[in-house]
């Protein structure tokens, strides 16, 4: 019996073991591995009762004291009798009898220590805050003892060293019998450890305000549709061209009171209606006044209709950015919070992907600072300016929350940039403890307890309250169009001026040569 590797003692194998006297029953003692998820029935004849008398044995640990359970009892007569209360072997094991179970949690701010439970500080460590509650009561439910060790990072691979460091790596030892910070459940670590619960539902994402339109697109073209815009330029087409004949019919019934009209002059004139602003030319007759006034009248419906629309689209928010491509072609700042898994995750992006992308040119660009701060730094950039920003939604909201105006909390966008689930608690590989932490962790849940530990630590992304809404003062980058136009019309007219004085020069040459 005692040279059977131990190993298949533990779950899924089923024994069924004969004793015939005392030191069999001693012998039995001595397998080590029959901890709780080992499912071991002996079996003892009775003389008396004429039957085998059924039982089965666990140790909390390896070397603690042997317990006995119950099963029943078997004969020919009756058969298999059985008297156990509970036959969930998870649920009749959960008592261990005070041993002591190792927990190791991250902690990335130190002061986290001294406010694991007040509620204080939500936003450093949120996620350990909650799981630290959590797995307290798990031990207490199992009658445990405790031993808990603190990393600043959850555990990576080191090519280097060729170890495993943080949370993960004191489980991978044996340092740790549960991680006491809940973590991503990648590829690389399913193998190597076990899952068996989800601990904060909340993951890591970029987070930004909705920039304006005009961020993105000509906003100066939007207030109408096309179709409307090519009336528009029909009509002040047709109402030049026919104030342009009023004025040559002018001139003709009197050349000696108008002067000459030349067609730069109209296109001057629809320029300046257009702009609302006078021309240097009236009219001497009633027809030319007429078709000039009603041209005006016109366009003067046209640019109410219009600027009350640009007011409104100065003020509106795009949605178009709703895709890591959009995020990426965008003009926004970057930003992600130094945290060891935010670091590692970038740096590790698979190349020729948009995640490579965004690593290689918004966060860390070569011969350039990394990208990676401070999470009340990134979001003071994001509430400021036109900034994306990597962060826990819960923490970043709670700072959100308490800096931002009402109306500067409309607008949030979120992109998933990890693309994980939520975190869940792992434990060591065939961990014995796996079913009893399993089932009392789902029960914690279903009870509404880590509900409510969620609720207490992490802050949900703030409403949007309509009369919290205002308007916001007009930027630069909304009238970059207009400043465009305005750049583009000096250089113009500089150039129309170089023409003229080189033309105004020949001119006169050509006067001298003449003389």
């Amino acid at each position: 019996m005692i040279n059977v590797n131990q190993t298949f003692f533990k779950h899924p194998y089923r024994w069924l073991m004969y004793a015939t006297n005392s030191t069999d029953t001693e012998m039995l003692e001595q397998i080590n591995n029959a901890l709780p998820d080992s499912n071991i029935v002996l079996a003892k004849w009775n003389d008396n009762d004429d039957n085998f008398e059924l039982s089965q044995f666990y140790k909390t640990e390896r070397f603690a004291e042997t317990i006995y359970e119950s099963f029943g009892y078997w004969s020919v007569a009756t058969g298999l009798v059985d008297l156990r209360k509970d036959k969930v072997l998870s649920r009749r094991r959960r008592n261990l009898h005070g041993k002591s179970l190792q927990a190791s949690f991250v902690i990335l701010y130190n002061d986290t220590l001294n406010h694991l439970t007040d509620y204080r500080d939500r936003n450093l460590d949120s996620i350990t805050k909650v799981s630290y509650t959590l797995i307290n009561l798990m031990i207490d439910c199992m009658n445990s003892s405790r031993t808990f060790t603190y990393t600043d990072t959850w555990g990576y691979y080191d090519k280097r060293t060729n170890t495993i460091n943080g949370m993960f790596g004191e489980l991978f030892y044996n340092r740790a019998d549960v991680g006491g910070t809940s973590a991503f459940m990648i590829a690389e670590r399913v193998g190597l450890y076990e899952f068996i619960a989800m601990g904060a539902p909340t993951r890591a994402k970029f987070i930004f305000r909705a920039p304006t339109l005009s961020f993105v697109t000509n906003i100066y073209y939007l207030p109408f549709q096309a179709n409307v815009w090519y009336s528009l330029v029909a009509l002040v087409i047709v109402s030049c061209g026919f104030i342009y004949f009023t004025y040559r019919i002018s001139n003709m019934r009197s050349p000696q009171t108008e002067e000459v009209l030349r067609p730069s002059d109209m296109f001057l004139f629809g320029i300046s209606a257009i702009c609302q602003m006078g021309t240097h030319r009236e009219p001497k007759y009633a027809s030319g006044k007429i078709s000039t006034i009603f041209f005006v009248i016109a366009l003067i419906f046209v640019y109410t209709s219009y600027t009350a629309n640009i007011v409104s689209l100065l003020q509106s928010t795009t949605k178009s950015i709703k895709t890591l491509e959009d995020l990426y072609n965008s003009d926004l700042g970057f930003g992600v919070e130094d945290t060891p898994y935010n670091i590692n995750y970038f740096q590790l992006s698979k190349p020729g992907t948009i995640h490579r992308e965004i690593y290689e040119r918004k966060i860390a660009p070569p011969k350039q600072q990394s990208k990676f701060m401070n999470i009340s730094h990134g979001v003071s950039l994001m509430r400021n300016g036109f900034f994306a920003f990597h962060s826990e939604g819960g923490t970043a909201y709670k700072i959100i929350e308490d800096t931002f105006y009402e109306h500067e909390k409309c607008g949030l966008v979120e992109i998933d940039y990890l693309a994980q689930i939520d975190p869940w608690f792992a434990i060591q590989k065939h961990s014995p403890y796996k079913e009893i932490m399993k089932v009392l962790l789902f029960r914690i849940r279903e009870h509404g307890i880590q509900f409510r530990e969620v609720s207490r630590v992490y802050t949900k992304r703030p409403v949007c309250s309509s009369h919290g809404q205002s308007f916001e003062s007009v930027r630069l980058i909304d009238c970059q169009i207009v400043l465009t136009i305005l750049a583009y019309g000096f250089i113009f007219s500089f150039i129309v001026f170089i023409i003229e004085k080189i033309v105004h020069a020949r001119s006169i040459e050509s006067k001298l040569c003449l003389l």
